[in-house]
């Protein structure tokens, strides 16, 4: 949901691939309106695994950043349908317009889904900006035309629904900004990680998700262990730590240095003593205590070493149950906790990240196991043995 959260969230990140800025949106006359379109074809038909957002009311600078200036009035959404038209880009790209107001003035944001009926083109010449047929598409915060091998990357992922070039290419910063934003997994440390049910195409490459040093994991998925995310890390875990299965009631010794201490927030398939129902008030009743004592016990063995919290989290309706486990490690790490939330659906953490000063990144999950995996190599050897060099992603890839 595009809210005032979102919008705000927005404001703190550059420029991109999928994010533009306009400090006003001009549709009177031919030349604004060709460059309107000239900008949603062109994010329309960017490879990408998020939607493309185009700001409207803010002007943005690498010196300053972003800057709202506010709107004389708000854009008509049936105005921006009819600038793109039927006789003017076939096939038409989805995109919705949410208009706000943010300290008294009048803004909006345009967001494009990932939409996998293009390529988006032009229908014939239009003025200097839009050529019959080109392809166009965002190459870092500018719109370029697509020829040779982008072009057919480009037509590949609409066909296929994959890309050729790395997806992390379209957002290079995002690794960059995940990396930032948990130090780097340095030494001194403690790290968390905080889930639910992971599915679709990132299945593939989950295993990426168990080489971070995860001293400890809370885990919503109560079928983790089978067909879940356990299931498709728990082998790289073991190769550096011993993974402690616990469940409510259990308050094993801690080692945060060589063991994962994973929690099942929500119980355990096949052990219907540990099972909550899925609605929230139900489990806050069944394991707000258990939660807590288990965050404290947590607290107790990794003080006085900061801990970092890096939630991925794809279900939209476990949300307060989210909330939840925040105001529990407030309560219990204070100061000493960090939390970081890495999603491909920033607009629905936007409220959440803001009320608990989280850090929020947009990645997909497909993207941050493959940047974890180019980070950390073969899971057995150490980050020091490895020399690196940057790839497209912006993730490092080490070798010997």
């Amino acid at each position: 949901m595009v809210d005032e959260a979102f919008f705000r969230w927005l404001l703190k990140r550059p420029e991109g691939t999928t994010l533009d800025f306009k400090r006003d949106t001009q549709l009177s006359t031919k030349n604004a309106r060709n460059d309107f379109i000239k900008d949603i074809v062109s994010m329309a038909n960017t490879e990408r695994e998020t939607p493309s957002y185009i700001v409207v009311g803010v002007s943005w600078t690498p010196e300053g950043g972003a800057v709202i200036h506010g709107m004389d009035k708000q854009i008509d959404d049936a105005l921006l349908i009819d600038a793109i038209g039927t006789d003017r880009i076939q096939p038409i790209p989805r995109f919705s317009y949410t208009p706000l107001v943010v300290d008294g003035l009048q803004v909006g944001v345009i967001e494009l889904p990932i939409d996998r009926s293009g390529p988006f083109t032009p229908l014939k010449d239009f003025g200097d900006q839009l050529r019959q047929g080109t392809v166009y598409y965002r190459s870092g915060s500018q719109n370029s035309i697509a020829v040779g091998t982008k072009l057919r990357e480009i037509t590949s992922w609409f066909e296929k629904g994959e890309a050729n070039a790395s997806p992390a290419e379209a957002s290079s910063h995002c690794w960059d900004e995940f990396l930032d934003f948990v130090h780097g997994f340095e030494r001194g440390r403690r790290y968390v990680l905080v889930t639910d049910r992971i599915g679709g195409d990132a299945s593939a490459t989950l295993a990426g998700l168990g080489m971070p040093p995860w001293s400890a994991a809370i885990d919503f998925d109560p079928n983790s262990e089978t067909d879940g995310i356990l299931s498709k890390v728990g082998a790289a875990i073991r190769q550096s730590r011993t993974i402690h299965l616990v469940v409510k009631g259990d308050r094993p010794q801690i080692h945060p240095e060589r063991g994962a201490h994973w929690f099942f927030a929500r119980g355990v398939q096949g052990r219907n003593a540990t099972l909550a129902p899925d609605e929230h008030k139900p489990w806050v009743r069944s394991y707000k205590k258990e939660l807590s004592e288990q965050l404290s016990h947590l607290h107790n063995a990794f003080s006085p070493s900061p801990t970092c919290f890096v939630v991925v989290w794809q279900d939209s309706s476990l949300l307060r149950h989210l909330r939840t486990l925040f105001e529990e490690i407030d309560g219990h790490f204070g100061d000493s906790a960090e939390v970081v939330i890495a999603t491909e659906h920033p607009a629905s953490f936007a409220e959440l990240a803001e009320e608990n000063e989280a850090r929020l990144v947009t990645i997909s999950v497909r993207n941050l196991c493959s940047g974890l995996i180019d980070q950390f190599g073969h899971p057995t050897r150490r980050p020091q043995d490895r020399c690196a060099v940057p790839t497209k992603s912006g993730a490092p890839h080490s070798f010997d």
